[in-house]
């Protein structure tokens, strides 16, 4: 178990050389931190320092979401410093506008590549209404290898996801997503989408530290505006494979009630149910389903070395696409 995803208040203590998880309702759950890697609260989590320099030894970090979903604060292990090299070829290529514009177009390309494979997903099974968004994304894809400069990028990008969900309500009326809200979210499918992506950006965060890129250095979102700014790059890859398609899933499904959203007017937030709920299914989504011999977490790993790889000169780097 390289996650441990904590959906109610606890208490984390250390018993012995366990992680010990006590619920409000007196309930204690040990786990052994030598299988863990990852710590992802998204409720209230109170911990104290001998918890913390088990987790140092064992370099496990824990990252605590807010209710909507945004990570508010990660405990990084200490004495895990980057290499060198990679952190001045990583900064040079940041720092050479023509790499730094190429780096960024493959990525937004990548996942712009597999949102429209979503919706081809659903072209295919019938859903004919649809395929006229497949067309604007395509576009705008072609549109963001013209453009000259990374600000460009991320305006295409914008329209093109607005083409993107504007097609949702065709997949399904309960997906219907008229207008993207993120603080608070306003409904069902903004309250899943965004507390989603914060689960992927805490993952690709996670896969980020194992290797020896530095997470604050970043190609297409400014360096200079997130802490972990490359975190959000990788998640634009991942974003509409992990996130988006389970959505999907938990909404056609039908797994969702009314009991699993605590929702007032303007606001909507996943209840205590629904927290575990999600955190159930992402967690089987990236740690138990497999593709071609790789579970989803793997291939993430897989994308950090490639673009580790590129920016040491290694070999190219071309990003993940996922394929219908």
């Amino acid at each position: 178990m390289d996650a441990l995803y904590l959906s109610a208040p606890v208490k984390l203590k250390r018993h012995e050389n366990t992680i010990q998880v006590i619920r409000d309702d007196g309930e204690k759950i040990r786990f052994p931190v030598e299988s863990l890697k990852h710590v992802v609260a998204s409720h209230d989590v109170r911990f104290n320092g001998s918890l913390l320099n088990l987790l140092n030894k064992h370099e496990v970090r824990v990252t605590v979401l807010d209710y909507y979903g945004h990570v508010t604060c990660t405990v990084e292990p200490a004495g895990q410093p980057t290499s060198g090299a990679v952190h001045l070829k990583q900064a040079e290529a940041i720092l050479d506008p023509a790499r730094r514009l190429s780096i960024a177009q493959s990525m937004i390309c990548a996942g712009l590549r597999s949102v429209a494979a979503n919706l081809r997903y659903h072209a295919y099974r019938g859903q004919e209404k649809v395929k006229p968004a497949i067309a604007e994304i395509d576009e705008y894809i072609k549109r963001i290898k013209d453009v000259e400069d990374v600000s460009s990028i991320m305006g295409w990008e914008g329209q093109a996801r607005l083409s993107y969900y504007s097609a949702w309500e065709h997949i399904s009326p309960a997906l219907t997503l008229r207008k993207r809200t993120r603080r608070p979210p306003t409904d069902r499918v903004n309250c899943l989408l965004s507390f989603l992506n914060g689960l992927v950006y805490a993952l690709c965060l996670n896969e980020i530290r194992k290797s020896q890129l530095d997470p604050t250095l970043s190609f297409v979102h400014s360096p200079q505006q997130v802490r972990f700014s490359l975190s959000l790059d990788l998640a634009e890859i991942f974003k509409p494979i992990l996130a988006d398609r389970l959505l999907f899933a938990l909404v056609n499904r039908g797994e969702l009630q009314d009991r699993h959203f605590d929702e007032k007017p303007g606001t909507c937030l996943l209840s205590d149910a629904g927290r575990k709920l999600v955190l159930a299914a992402f967690s089987k989504r990236i740690d138990g389903e497999q593709q071609a011999g790789q579970t989803y977490r793997q291939r993430v790993l897989e994308e950090v070395f490639g673009l580790q790889a590129g920016i040491l000169g290694v070999r190219a780097y071309h990003p993940f696409v996922q394929r219908v």
